[in-house]
């Protein structure tokens, strides 16, 4: 069984995107203008009621996401998640959002940062192509996904008698629809428990899953930045159960990946910032 990392994994991608030709962004109307823009929220019932993580509450049993939608003079629309104020989206009115459209690097430059779906839905749809396509893939396939709803469900009065089993039921909920990777929130410690104490809870639900999902499931942690599990006895033993690999020491900004000093074990500081597991290559 091979070791990815998700640096290797999106360097390879870039790789590919680069070598590809660019005939099709020149396609892209250079008349063309956002004549409106409409903001909502799309509200969903999750399967099951979630819990805390490391900072905030219980998180219930439904959830949003905040959309965009855009409106042209081609008569062409685009929808896409966008958590970002009015005051961000209104410079898009009346321009085109593909006028400094970087063709090297496949970015999106503009008010939007990186909250850019909605550009690419739309660029897709101009273009009539798909969006994987035009980030450079060459071909339709599947897409590994994991199950990131693994939340403190210990910490639940509704379950605080039987925590243990609670966490082999919700890692079959996700077996049963289909997924082989969970991503499970850690850091008890930050907030809702002593941080030594909850430091031993995170890497003893660690290990009731390994154990139930078995040795081919792939475990990365989210920490939400709520620990550094400095601790070595816990470093270890965490290590050992979701088959971390060290990597060279790094530290960018709060919200992005930062690897400890101290040990091996990368901290994770949001949704999108988790540890490599054990993985096969693909």
């Amino acid at each position: 069984m091979k070791q990815i990392s998700r640096r290797a994994f999106t360097a390879g991608v870039a790789a590919a995107a680069a070598g590809m030709r660019f005939a099709w962004a020149e396609e892209l109307p250079k008349d063309l203008k956002i004549t409106r823009i409409v903001s909502f929220d799309l509200r969903t019932r999750r399967r099951k009621y979630v819990g805390k993580n490391a900072r905030r509450g219980d998180h219930g049993q439904s959830s949003k996401d905040r959309m965009a939608r855009l409106y042209t003079n081609v008569g062409v629309e685009a929808v896409g998640r966008c958590w970002k104020p009015k005051e961000a989206l209104a410079p898009l009115l009346g321009a085109n959002p593909f006028k400094d459209f970087d063709l090297a690097s496949r970015r999106m430059p503009g008010p939007l940062g990186t909250r850019t779906m909605v550009l690419w839905d739309l660029a897709g749809r101009l273009l009539r192509q798909p969006v994987f396509r035009l980030l450079g893939g060459k071909k339709a396939g599947k897409v590994p996904v994991y199950d990131g709803s693994i939340y403190f469900s210990d910490l639940l009065p509704k379950h605080a008698g039987r925590w243990q089993d609670r966490f082999k039921e919700e890692i079959d909920m996700g077996l049963r629809a289909g997924h082989r990777a969970f991503k499970i929130k850690i850091g008890r410690g930050n907030k809702w428990m002593d941080r030594k104490a909850g430091d031993a809870r995170d890497v003893e639900v660690l290990e009731i899953i390994r154990k139930h999902a078995g040795d081919e499931a792939v475990l990365g942690v989210d920490a939400n930045n709520g620990t550094t599990w400095r601790e070595p006895n816990a470093s270890s033993r965490a290590r050992a159960t979701c088959g971390w690999r060290s990597s060279k020491s790094r530290s960018r900004s709060k919200c992005s990946r930062a690897w400890s000093s101290r040990s091996s074990l990368p901290r994770t500081a949001g949704r999108r910032c988790w540890p490599t597991a054990r993985a096969r290559a693909t």
